[in-house]
């Protein structure tokens, strides 16, 4: 097995130089970077993190939790977070939780243990213990978990407006408002509050929150129950994936307004006809990363809420 004198032996370079290399300290010319790297690839030589761990050395590892990748908004979002930090030459710990707290708190104390240099949470469980005092320097996604803890967001209240705003152009007699879980109201309530601000009378406004641990054939016959159940002229939604199983339970022409929330580049490819609200995932994704890396830096700004300006995407008719 290859040691770090080898690949200094094989580089052409001090001991020294290989380490500053790895450890990404110091002024070093792009060329030295080159040879290192190609010696170690050479070698197959892989860094000891453990041995880094142990003398207080930044592994240059983010961890990264989330409730699923199952939903195609968070699955864009790991993406975006993971080729943003593989440009600072960070590498990515992915954690899914299924809204579960003892999962996600295992998750949380697995990469404490393990040194990651800081952590990008958007959880269904903001009140767990672990946050109060986080360990690790932590940025929230979307959510509010500690005062110490900053959170980088979209303006979720304004995207309900522009929703709500524009399904009452079209005149609706009644809507319903359908929040994708009744549990996880951080995001989800500044949202339906913008949606009813616009909807005013005389339009009638039904709410149902579906609960968000329930498996989907059974998340999907409670939509259906509740569709079946009323003649609506507009559904809101407050997320992509519950408008699409809205849409599927409509014969065509016959499917009232359906709205979305979130608007991935999947959605928006795949599902053109829904009208949604894009959340600036770049944007946002730029700025946790940002405020990560000033914290774990030493140099955290105040702890303070940041909402970034959302778009409302209109459906195309699809022909």
């Amino acid at each position: 097995m290859a040691t770090i004198t080898d690949v200094a032996k094989k580089a052409g370079v001090s001991v020294a130089t290989v380490s500053r290399v790895i450890n990404n300290r110091g002024y070093l010319s792009a060329n030295t970077k080159a040879k290192v790297q190609a010696a170690m690839d050479a070698l197959h030589y892989q860094p000891n993190i453990a041995a880094r761990n142990l003398h207080g050395k930044a592994t240059h590892t983010v961890g990264v939790v989330l409730p699923d990748i199952i939903n195609p908004f968070y699955a864009e979002l790991f993406q975006t977070v993971e080729q943003q930090l593989f440009a600072l030459h960070y590498q990515t710990m992915l954690c899914t939780t299924n809204g579960e707290p003892e999962k996600e708190k295992m998750y949380l104390r697995l990469m404490a243990a393990n040194q990651v240099d800081g952590i990008i949470s958007s959880t269904h469980n903001p009140d767990l213990a672990d946050y109060q005092n986080p360990t690790v320097p932590t940025v929230a996604f979307d959510r509010v978990l500690s005062p110490t803890i900053p959170m980088v967001g979209s303006d979720n209240q304004a995207g309900g407006e522009l929703i709500g705003q524009y399904v009452a152009q079209h005149q609706p007699r009644r809507c319903l408002i359908l929040a994708g879980s009744q549990e996880d109201l951080a995001p989800l309530s500044p949202r339906i509050a913008g949606m009813r601000a616009a909807l005013t009378a005389p339009i009638q406004v039904d709410q149902v929150a579906l609960p968000f641990d329930q498996p989907a054939p059974v998340r999907n016959q409670l939509i259906r129950h509740q569709l079946a159940a009323h003649d609506y002229d507009a559904v809101l939604c407050t997320d992509d994936l519950t408008a699409i199983t809205v849409c599927e339970f409509y014969s065509d022409g016959q499917r009232p307004l359906v709205t979305g929330f979130d608007g991935s580049k999947f959605i928006r490819q795949y599902y053109p006809g829904l009208t949604t609200v894009i959340q600036p995932l770049d944007d946002l994704c730029r700025l946790a990363i940002q405020l990560l890396r000033n914290s774990m830096t030493g140099n955290a700004e105040e702890v303070t809420t940041y909402q970034l300006p959302v778009t409302l995407h209109v459906g195309q008719k699809v022909e």
